[in-house]
């Protein structure tokens, strides 16, 4: 098999020193540590959580990528199959980094980095296609459902606008364009609705693609090993936003989020415009004081950091800024937040089993805090944390943060 997208990477499958801190924690998981404790989940990767085995992990994704690039093990569909049970979370990075932290800290010794495994797992999968192995049925779905009608559902494009309430027109031309996505357009519509709402009460002018929006293709193809795919998707969106002369896009979706931003800029480099998130540009109306909030929200929330949000893009105190400003409510944390966030599952329908493992063990550690609510910020959190809260019969609300700051400015 030809790697030459692994070989990229080799240095970060070699560098993993199988530790197993990616997959338990921090030294010593079964006691308490007081350095470690308050802020890091035990609970780290959740594909482990669900196998139990050390294949089904970061340390077992970086261990077969160099036994593959070494010809020690022959890759067959299993070995793919393992590899597409990743969720792209992160986590295991970040855990991972606090291994070289601590010893740059304590010793003074900087030996590195952390192992990029997120790297390393797409990368194989590139390879993996390339080779013509086969995808999971399920990833396999989505890719022709987004090659068909460009979104996740393979609906009909003509219904991307049905969430739009009927008092609130786009403007052609406006210099912010509202990048709805795939989940937000067609299955959680109430963030596009609650966040059309809060723009338009701010008095900010906003245009959306409408049909010409593409799926962003970041968790669905890139992600899946598909580049040629999804630069397809990529270039697109990118010509489509510029002919639209916004100089400034805003997502609510965490994925869409930090595929425009982080991804897009490998494979474009003609885009005249910055990204923000949703919960950047609320806070910034929120100090230009064109947002205000005249209802009183008297409940005990928890904010679920989107992975994609605080871990790979670094977003995690303008959402807070923004919770903790509206009157009565009560923000708790949860152990596990900010860059150390659980992931949510991710993968609702390409990994339902995971997924629902990771948003149960979610919700416990969120009923932990006393809250009666989940406020997190990306479209992927809300279906996949809904779903647990269900599943479990969970009496958690689950909302998303342009939902609650709506409820707050009376909408």
């Amino acid at each position: 098999m030809d790697c030459k997208n692994l070989k990229k990477f080799e240095r970060e499958a070699i560098n993993c020193s199988n530790c197993g801190q990616c997959v338990k924690g921090p030294v010593d998981p079964f006691r308490p540590n007081p350095v470690f404790s308050e802020y890091m989940p035990v609970k780290i990767c959740p594909m482990h959580e669900e196998a139990e085995m050390l294949t089904y992990s970061a340390n077992g994704i970086n261990a077969m990528a160099r036994a593959i690039l070494e010809g020690t093990i022959e890759v067959d569909q299993d070995v793919v199959d393992a590899f597409y049970k990743c969720s792209l979370c992160g986590h295991c990075e970040t855990n991972c980094g606090e291994v070289f932290h601590w010893i740059k800290t304590f010793l003074g010794n900087d030996i590195g980095d952390p192992v990029r495994t997120t790297d390393v797992a797409k990368a194989a999968k590139a390879d993996f296609v390339k080779a013509g192995y086969k995808l999971p049925h399920k990833v396999q779905q989505i890719a022709d459902a987004i090659d068909k009608e460009h979104n996740r559902f393979a609906l009909d494009q003509s219904k991307r606008t049905d969430w739009l309430p009927e008092d609130i027109k786009p403007v052609p031309g406006a210099d912010v364009l509202f990048f709805v996505g795939c989940v937000g357009s067609f299955r959680e519509k109430e963030i596009a609705r609650s966040f059309a709402k809060i723009l338009h009460k701010a008095g900010v002018n906003f245009n959306i693609l409408g049909e010409d929006e593409w799926c962003c293709g970041g968790p669905q193809l890139l992600n899946a090993g598909l580049p040629d795919r999804f630069t397809i998707q990529a270039r697109h969106n990118v010509n489509a936003i510029n002919a639209s002369g916004a100089t400034t896009v805003v997502c609510t979706c965490a994925d869409c989020y930090r595929t425009l931003k982080l991804d897009y800029p490998k494979y474009c480099d003609d885009m005249n415009f910055k990204v923000l998130h949703s919960s950047e540009l609320i806070a910034e109306l929120l100090e230009q004081k064109k947002i205000t909030f005249d209802h009183e929200i008297k409940k005990t929330v928890t904010y679920q950091d989107p992975c994609q949000l605080s871990r790979a893009a670094k977003v995690t105190e303008e959402p807070r800024t923004v919770l903790s400003s509206i009157p009565g409510l009560d923000l708790v944390e949860m152990q596990g937040n900010k860059e150390y966030t659980m992931c949510c599952g991710h993968y609702p329908v390409e990994l339902p089993d995971s997924t629902a493992i990771a948003g149960k063990n979610r919700l416990e550690v969120a009923n932990d805090t006393g809250a009666s609510t989940v406020v997190t910020a990306c479209s992927f959190c809300k279906w996949s944390l809904s779903n647990a809260a269900r599943t479990e019969s969970k009496d958690f609300k689950i909302m998303d943060i342009t939902e609650i700051v709506a409820q707050a400015m009376g909408l």
